[in-house]
């Protein structure tokens, strides 16, 4: 007889080892748990069962407590910490119940409280109060949570096709209506409407722009509001606009300057390009050979080449050649000259 044969014949005789049981302290928690769960299974299913219009309500209540129910008999036989969490979740359910019902019911209107009440202290003091300030409470908080939660999703469905710009304009009109006076918004904001292609949204950064130049009548502000003219082909007052500029305290003339030659240009209006930037030369400004060499441009485009060919002369003779002032109006006068004698 083999060693293994030995081993079963010898151990044949002794009793079958039996599985380790379950101590008396998770006895006595499973116990309570279950006392728990009864006791919470007749607070929320009393007004499920009492209530004439929430037949539906109290079977999905009554399955909802089996499952939780057998759940955490399981759980307590593992450990103690699960159950407390699965006693949590079961809460949460019926309560969240309770609020449906509540909201389908037009906030209980339809129930009989009076009789309602009668029949619950009759059965179990104090149920009705309990049960029923915990729902309006719940209830309030779900309601709250489901148009949020619908708000927050309608605003996520309408992000999906915009473009990074329009989400930037939607914050930046977000911050302008809780900020309305800050002029760093107000101009974000204007400026972000020049950037869109449409009417509307021109019109609507002039009036941010105008109203920012009657607050504050800085040299940025007037530029912007006179390329904003300029946009909807307004030149009167983008002229008009640019010029402003020009008689600001420690004014930018060459910057004026410049934007009142494009608007000449763009416009089609060269004399009056010419007639104020004239006026800005009398001013003797430190930027006068930039504004002679625009000027210079403007007499050319109207065909007088005798007073362009001036101008550039002064400026050539006034700027040291190392400048580009001095480069530009020498290659100008250069082309001016070779195009005056191909004519001839």
């Amino acid at each position: 007889m083999s060693d293994l044969h030995k081993d079963k014949g010898w151990t044949e005789g002794l009793p079958a080892a039996k599985p380790q049981g379950r101590s008396c302290a998770s006895h006595l928690f499973g116990m309570l748990m279950s006392s728990i769960f009864l006791l919470l299974g007749v607070l929320f299913m009393a007004p499920l069962i009492l209530l004439p219009t929430s037949s539906g309500y109290a079977l999905l209540g009554g399955g909802t407590f089996v499952f939780f129910f057998f759940w955490q008999r399981q759980a307590t036989r593992r450990g103690c910490f699960v159950p407390v969490i699965i006693l949590a979740m079961f809460m949460a359910a019926e309560l969240f119940l309770f609020s449906l019902l509540s909201i389908e019911t037009d906030k209980r209107a339809k129930i009989d409280h009076k009789k309602l009440q009668q029949t619950l202290d009759e059965y179990a003091p104090g149920l009705y109060t309990a049960v029923f300030d915990t729902v309006a409470k719940t209830g309030s908080m779900a309601q709250q949570a489901l148009q949020s939660g619908g708000a927050s999703l309608q605003n996520a469905i309408n992000s999906l096709g915009q473009s990074d710009s329009d989400k930037k304009l939607i914050m930046l009109e977000e911050a302008f209506s809780s900020y309305p006076g800050d002029p760093a918004v107000v101009l974000a904001l204007a400026d972000a409407y020049m950037t869109r292609n449409d009417l509307a949204a021109t019109q609507l950064a002039i009036a941010l722009y105008e109203a920012l130049v009657e607050t504050d009548p800085c040299d940025a502000f007037l530029a912007r509001l006179a390329d904003a003219y300029g946009k909807i082909f307004r030149y009167d007052l983008a002229f008009a606009t640019a010029v402003r500029r020009a008689w600001l305290p420690h004014a930018m003339l060459g910057r004026a300057a410049r934007q009142i030659a494009l608007l000449a240009v763009l416009s089609g209006d060269l004399s009056r390009g010419i007639f104020e930037l004239e006026k800005i030369l009398q001013l003797d400004p430190v930027e006068s050979e930039e504004i002679m060499l625009l000027l210079a441009g403007l007499y050319k485009d109207i065909g007088n080449t005798v007073q362009a060919q001036a101008l550039l002369d002064q400026v050539i003779a006034r700027t040291p050649a190392s400048l580009s002032v001095a480069k530009t109006a020498l290659t100008a006068r250069q082309a001016s000259g070779n195009q005056h004698e191909y004519k001839k």
